[in-house]
């Protein structure tokens, strides 16, 4: 099983954080706009989506809450269709990469590791 994640954000390339993808969504169609911003982001479309889980990431610091989806892609990519200031790199990783990048410290935002963990749960 392999895992899709992507280096990406608006900073500069060293600083980014190896993260699950998709950025803000609106709260109207959340499902539809995982489908969408999975494929503008990673190139890939989606062919199957299973909701895992909505979480708030910090809750008492921020209450936005974020819609955490298992996406089924494509075998094969097409063009990324990404904002002007936004660099998203796709990379593809085993179970156990992922793993060992939550262990190292090269994963280690909230978002992703949320989502690994609801994943593993609902598998």
């Amino acid at each position: 099983m392999k895992s899709g994640l992507c280096a990406k954000g608006r900073c500069r390339k060293e600083n980014r954080p190896t993260e699950s993808s998709i950025g803000r969504l609106s709260p109207l169609v959340p499902r539809l706009n995982a489908s969408t911003g999975a494929s503008k982001e990673t190139g890939y479309e989606v062919t199957s989506l299973k909701f895992l889980s909505t979480i708030i990431c910090t809750p008492g610091y921020c209450e936005e809450r974020i819609h955490l989806y298992y996406a089924e892609l494509s075998d094969t990519a097409n063009a990324q269709d990404l904002d002007p200031d936004e660099n998203v790199f796709p990379v593809v990783l085993s179970e156990a990469e992922v793993e060992d990048g939550i262990r190292n410290g090269t994963i280690f935002d909230s978002k992703t590791l949320s989502a690994w963990l609801c994943w593993k749960l609902a598998r």
